[in-house]
């Protein structure tokens, strides 16, 4: 007998970028109180060293709240895959689109060209698992497959495709299958038992992540007592090779999520703790370069003074516009200082997190440091992005809490 056993709906909310040292992931930030929550998208560029936000959801707002974040072969274009809501962007994960709905029993990989995305859905009215292609960023979706189940993933040439699958007989078996023409067939697969496999652990599933190599993989499974391991492959999945055994994780404090990077050997996990204490949250960002056999470890606590990086493709691989506010949270006022680079005349502007611009000041600036004063008191209690802007480019964001 045959079984396939369910494989988890939640996608990655960790997923590398397009340059060296680049990842992008989705979090909660903080939450202060019922009705104050905020969840975000970071970035870095530096293998998880030192972060910024992108994107910033206001929870009780209303706003798209980040989820599972994986890119597309496009430089620019991310997606967004909520549990009934499929979500695209253009520029770097500042701006978002909603698209077709993502369906519940649905999972997403992105493919090795541009604008392919693959989503696994289950088709509860005809009692099958089948596997569905965009070569639109996502816009429309066609069927290709309706004979599969479990979860899907890309390999590194065009045409590539994996899924794989829980398998019972007399035990328990982890089935990975390949397609070379875009999943309309799968004619080859490799069967994996328990000590490669795992267990389904506290609701963890096994998953692979395709590498940068020809037949590169990494599999990623869940063991006993409480711990996961990191398996790698040069050969299309037929032989896995253990790298990494991790500590104990405590499930119910803990979340865990996990990519390669894009060079050779590169692969990252995350280790989160929301509201650690009480508030905030704090990440563990574990960077390897030998194909997961050891980590550097990063640890960053998201407060209220990370730097948000929003509003211009591309700013991320740029030199960073620092601005600092002093009181922070304030009340009815707060002095603003940064560093003009060159002599320009410039707009700094607060803006609400729904986008509406609250204040507006503009000055000609020369070059070195100054300090603004910012009167405050109209405004109402909340997060605002401080923002100065020359020639129509966004120099720096930074976050400003006013206090209640």
């Amino acid at each position: 007998m045959i079984i396939c056993l369910g494989l988890s709906n939640v996608g990655h909310p960790l997923t590398r970028g397009y340059l060296p040292g680049e990842l992008y992931f989705s979090s909660t930030w903080y939450w202060v109180d019922i009705g104050e929550r905020y969840d975000a998208m970071f970035f870095s560029n530096d293998h998880g060293e030192t972060l910024h936000i992108i994107y910033i959801c206001d929870i009780d707002a209303g706003d798209m709240q980040p989820f599972s974040l994986i890119r597309d072969a496009a430089p620019g274009y991310f997606y967004n895959i909520q549990p009934t809501k499929l979500w695209r962007s253009q520029d770097y994960c500042t701006t978002w689109e909603d698209l077709v709905p993502a369906g519940e029993s649905s999972t997403y990989s992105s493919g090795v060209t541009p604008g392919e995305v693959y989503k696994v859905w289950t088709n509860e009215a005809q009692w099958r698992v089948e596997l569905h292609r965009s070569t639109d960023y996502g816009g429309s979706f066609q069927l290709i497959n309706e004979n599969i189940s479990g979860k899907s993933e890309v390999g590194t040439e065009p045409g590539e495709v994996y899924h794989y699958h829980l398998w019972q007989q007399d035990s328990i078996y982890l089935k990975i299958n390949l397609s070379t023409d875009s999943g309309t067939s799968f004619n080859v697969y490799h069967v994996h038992d328990t000590s490669i496999c795992g267990i389904v652990l506290m609701g963890h599933y096994p998953s692979i992540y395709h590498g940068v190599e020809p037949g590169e993989l990494y599999l990623v499974s869940w063991h006993l007592p409480e711990n996961f391991k990191i398996f790698y492959s040069t050969d299309y999945g037929q032989n896995f090779n253990l790298r990494f055994a991790s500590p104990i994780c405590d499930f119910y404090y803990e979340s865990y999520t996990f990519t390669p990077g894009v060079e050779a050997g590169e692969f990252y996990y995350i280790k989160t703790l929301p509201w650690f204490d009480g508030i905030n949250t704090r990440v563990h960002i574990f960077h390897s370069s030998d194909t997961a056999k050891t980590f550097i470890e990063y640890i960053h606590v998201l407060d209220s003074t990370f730097p948000v990086v929003i509003s211009e493709p591309n700013i991320q691989q740029k030199d960073l516009f620092n601005i600092s506010n002093y009181p922070n949270p304030f009340n009815n006022q707060t002095t603003i200082s940064f560093q003009m680079p060159v002599s320009a005349a410039c707009s700094i502007e607060l803006v609400n997190l729904s986008g509406q611009a609250v204040l507006r000041k503009e000055e000609f600036f020369d070059t070195g440091k100054h300090t603004i004063k910012l009167q405050t008191g109209h405004l109402a209690p909340g997060v605002y992005l401080c923002s100065i802007k020359c020639q129509g480019k966004v120099l720096g964001v930074s976050k400003m809490v006013k206090g209640r």
